[in-house]
This record gives structure tokens, sequence and C-alpha cells, in this order.
């Protein structure tokens, strides 16, 4: 992403303790002022690593963790919506 993407985006939004960089490919996916294409390769453009250390005795815990991100994250993105729509009445 470019920083002039970044500036009409105004950032990451910092109130996200996790998924900030989803947050923001979804604003930009919703601001028509930005272009974008798709890579339709099906390659993958990133991967994730989970060391042993971190995934092996606290599983549990693990997945626990990354369940609260995803559901503030889906919170917080339905209040974005909502304020979105209420903007355009």
């Amino acid at each position: 992403m470019e920083k002039s993407s970044l500036e009409i985006l105004n950032g990451f939004d910092e109130s996200f303790k996790r998924y900030q960089d989803v947050e923001l490919h979804i604003r930009a996916l919703l601001n028509e002022n930005l272009n974008y294409a798709f890579d339709k390769s099906n390659r993958p453009d990133c991967y994730y690593r989970i060391s042993d250390e971190r995934f092996g005795k606290n599983y549990f815990r693990f997945v626990q963790i990354k369940k609260n991100g995803v559901l503030h994250f889906i919170s917080s993105f339905e209040s974005y919506l909502r304020n979105i729509g209420n903007q355009k009445h």
C-alpha cells in the first residue's frame, strides 16, 4: 500500500489490539477514492508461523486469545459500518 493511500485512510486504527491490518484493508476496499486489483494467482502472499513453545502446552489459551481478537474485530467493524450507514442518511 502506498503512503498516499495510508494518508487517505488516516493510517491504522490503533484502538485495535489485533487485526489492525485487516481493518485497514477493509476500509481501503470500502473507500471510493482508492483503486485496487485482485491477485488471482492463488499463490500465498503471507504465512502464519507459530513456535512450538507458544503453541505446545498453551494451545487452549492460544485459541482463546485468537477467538477473543476476532470477536473484538467483528464487533468493532459492525459498529464502524453502523456509523457509516448513519452518516449517509
